[in-house]
């Protein structure tokens, strides 16, 4: 989907994985994702090239960079991109060549993500069903940010618990599922399914080696423990770093720092948020940043938010390859995603893709 510019949020037990496990969820076997229904034609355009790819014949007219390049990068991963699904559109990315119910990313159509003015005069966002969907506020949900997720960092709402709990009590679910963990449904090779309807608190788990992630907690302030406090330190200095270097016009500030564990032993490296204010500014002659425009059009500081992951020894030749970078200084922190948003006539820029959009 970032291939093809098209934007997403994590929805369903996604989302819930993301939250509750910074992962999937243990026992879930595929991945939820959420795009507004103003691209619908732009994913029956992909499968459509993507099949006249394989059978040799002309693909659609007008097939434009991003396209290709999903296609070309889903090529490379050795998946496809199928229409799963017609009564509630759903269209999934799966390995070619694989059984039916092999693990899946799901993505389906949501009503009012766009942020248009039409989605702010109704104020909501329908997730996966135009009639029967769960219907959230639009300040829930927009703007978007990105969360962890195993090893990536994914788009989810502006206020994911809040979307996750009135989707699940749209479902009917009573218990907290932030709290509580219950049994999903299960595809087996008959093309039966099974469901499990225990629910039991999910500290429980604990026991059994599967993970839990424990609250986002602040690492500066009253209380704060000295091990989290060495902790955003090192974070901070490795984000400072990262923007020093590739973003020597912004000046970032007003930080704030939290981090969140997993309670399983394996992959319980922390998972650091990082939330500061930015100012463009420019260099002035003597090769110091200057924030003052000038004049009294200057734009507001926009908001900027890091995610970063902890490892015990950071191979920079290896990062190379992952969406991450090394600090200069912050040893054993990567970071994963920076997102810096303004206003509502402010573009978003994520640094994977636009280092230089915030010095235009």
């Amino acid at each position: 989907l970032d291939a093809l510019g098209v934007p997403y949020i994590a929805i369903a037990g996604t989302l819930l994985g993301a939250i509750r496990h910074l992962d999937r969820i243990p026992w879930d076997d595929d991945i939820d994702l959420c795009v507004d229904a103003a691209h619908e034609a732009r994913l029956f355009g992909l499968v459509a090239a993507q099949q006249a790819l394989r059978l040799g014949a002309q693909g659609p007219r007008g097939v434009g960079y991003a396209t290709r390049r999903a296609i070309r990068y889903l090529m490379a991963k050795g998946h496809e991109l199928r229409v799963e699904a017609a009564r509630s559109l759903t269209f999934r990315v799966a390995p070619r060549e694989v059984a039916v119910h092999a693990p899946a990313v799901d993505i389906w159509m949501c009503y009012g993500l766009q942020g248009t003015a039409t989605t702010q005069r109704l104020g909501e966002v329908t997730l996966m069903s135009k009639a029967y969907g769960a219907r959230v506020p639009v300040a829930a949900v927009l703007p978007r940010q990105k969360l962890p997720f195993g090893d990536f960092a994914l788009w989810a709402p502006a206020k994911p618990q809040e979307v996750t709990r009135l989707y699940f009590l749209s479902g009917g679910y009573t218990e907290d599922p932030l709290t509580n963990c219950r049994g999903r449904k299960v595809h087996i090779s008959v093309g039966k399914t099974l469901e499990y309807l225990d629910v039991v608190p999910c500290s429980h788990l604990e026991g059994w080696g599967l993970p839990v992630a424990g609250p986002w907690i602040p690492a500066f302030g009253p209380g704060t423990k000295n091990e989290d406090e060495a902790l955003g330190k090192a974070a901070l200095q490795a984000l400072s770093d990262v923007v020093r270097a590739r973003l020597p016009g912004v000046m970032l500030g007003d930080f704030t720092v939290r981090a969140a564990r997993r309670s399983a032993s394996e992959g319980s490296e922390p998972r650091v948020i990082v939330s500061a204010s930015a100012a463009r500014g420019r260099r002035s002659r003597s090769g110091s940043a200057d924030s003052s425009s000038g004049d009294s059009g200057e734009e507001a500081p926009l908001r900027c938010q890091g995610l970063l992951w902890r490892r015990e020894a950071v191979d920079r030749e290896e990062d190379l390859l992952e969406p991450g970078l090394a600090g200069s200084r912050g040893e054993g922190f990567v970071l994963r995603s920076l997102v810096c948003q303004g206003g509502p006539k402010t573009a978003s820029y994520v640094w994977e893709d636009s280092w230089h959009a915030l010095l235009a």
